[in-house]
């Protein structure tokens, strides 16, 4: 029985490093403290493990009959600490269970000599601890993979729809590996089985790492595209504001370098006893000096191009619109996420509000950097088209060609550990996010 109980306790430990690696995609977007989930993750492994020992023992009934059932248990606590969408956590679990499906089956060929005269359904304690360190082995290969490559390729807006079919892959090959298991020692210590399954079996681990590398690289390579294209953008636009500061600032020399002509005509006109005409030309004057003052919005550059931007496309369809940024020159934050985040909310109220009847249009739109590095951004409008949220909450009614999308606004926030909500009541819709700074 104690003999026993050691040899399921060294399969049932495979849980660990299966816990492990279930984990390490998801530290970035834990819900509780990194420390109390590890905590408790371990706690929960340990209790597992130790009993599904003691009743494999008991009952002596084939390892996997157990370990399996109780290996699904720990996806709903794992879906309870992970703030990754559903489906990623999913991917996540699907892709740890995998790797230590693989781990066994290695093991089952690598250790099939010590197996030979094993009469009972668990390995011996030699092929038991060989098994637990080829799994640690992959934990440890796939560290960066599951730290680096798999976060990347979650934070990427637009594989979000797709995770629920990714998650078929390492179904698939969870099921090829079960498939490609030996049943016995002996099957596999017949002719060339043993190299021949060691040889395969060992490709398995390195498809799994060049699917999840490919993918990654044509991710990355594909947002450093969208963000040279969202600072080239960017660059234009503020170039266009520069051009019209400059022009505001020689209009304003003009008007003070004129200006003592101009109230010379009006004194004259006064002196003559011609009030009305020295009114008349008093509002033309005043009128053509306010045809030409230009709105600052913030200190900062780039903010400042934004704002601009669209609050002339506002103003071109009758939505009255009020700004207050309180952004200073350096943001907390990477300058070109906070303007997507921005140009894309505000773009996506000016076409809600274009919708309403005239007189009823409105946009308000208020961000502040604030003394330790928390960025808030609050933009509300008018609507008069109900508005579509998908399950995370997030807008699905703009089109594809209406900035970067609200999905990308979640994605930028939970790049900065924020958050991204939104409301609608009476008649106003309410979009805030709120972004921390980095490190």
């Amino acid at each position: 029985m104690g003999n026993q109980f050691l040899n399921y306790l060294l399969e049932f430990a495979m849980m660990f490093p299966a816990a492990a690696m279930a984990l390490m995609p998801c530290r970035g977007h834990l819900r509780f403290r990194a420390r109390t989930v590890h905590a408790a993750a371990f706690g929960c492994v340990l209790a597992l493990t130790v009993l599904g020992s003691l009743s494999a023992s008991y009952s002596g009934v084939p390892t996997n009959y157990i370990l399996v059932p109780f290996s699904l248990l720990l996806l709903a606590p794992l879906l309870l600490v992970s703030a990754l969408d559903r489906w990623k956590t999913v991917y996540c679990f699907l892709n740890a269970a995998m790797l230590c499906a693989f781990s066994t089956m290695y093991a089952t060929y690598a250790t099939a000599p010590w197996e030979v005269d094993n009469t009972l359904n668990v390995f011996t304690v030699q092929s038991g601890a060989a098994c637990l360190a080829i799994a640690l082995v992959a934990c440890a290969l796939f560290a960066r993979t599951l730290l680096v490559k798999l976060p990347a390729l979650f934070a990427n807006a637009g594989l979000d729809a797709l995770w629920k079919w990714l998650s078929l892959a390492p179904i698939a090959i969870t099921a090829f590996v079960f498939w490609m298991t030996p049943v016995s020692a002996e099957n596999v210590m017949v002719g060339y089985v043993l190299p021949k399954g060691l040889a395969i079996t060992s490709l398995i681990p390195l498809f799994v790492w060049f699917l999840h590398h490919i993918a990654w690289l044509t991710a990355s390579r594909t947002e450093e595209t969208v963000r040279l294209e969202h600072e080239n953008e960017l660059l234009k636009l503020e170039g266009k504001r520069q051009s019209e500061l400059i022009a505001y600032i020689d209009d304003a020399q003009t008007m003070r370098h004129d200006f003592r002509h101009h109230m010379a005509v009006i004194g004259e006109l006064l002196s003559a006893g011609k009030a009305d005409e020295a009114r008349a030309y008093s509002d033309v004057f005043i009128e053509s000096s306010t045809e030409k003052h230009t709105s600052f919005y913030c200190e900062n550059g780039a903010v400042d191009a934004i704002a601009a931007h669209y609050d002339s496309l506002a103003t071109a369809i009758d939505i009255e619109s009020s700004w207050c940024l309180d952004i200073q020159r350096n943001l907390p934050v990477k300058e070109t996420d906070f303007c997507s985040v921005l140009g894309n909310l505000v773009e996506n109220a000016i076409n809600a509000a274009g919708k309403c009847d005239e007189g009823s249009r409105w946009l308000k739109v208020k961000a502040s950097a604030l003394p330790d590095g928390v960025v808030t951004i609050t933009v509300q409008n008018s609507f008069a088209e109900p508005v579509k949220l998908s399950a995370d909450g997030i807008p699905t009614t703009q089109r594809a060609d209406h900035g970067i999308g609200s999905i990308s606004v979640a994605a930028i926030s939970n790049k900065y550990d924020g958050s991204f909500k939104v409301s609608s009541e009476n008649g106003t819709f309410t979009a805030s996010v709120l972004l921390y700074p980095p490190g």
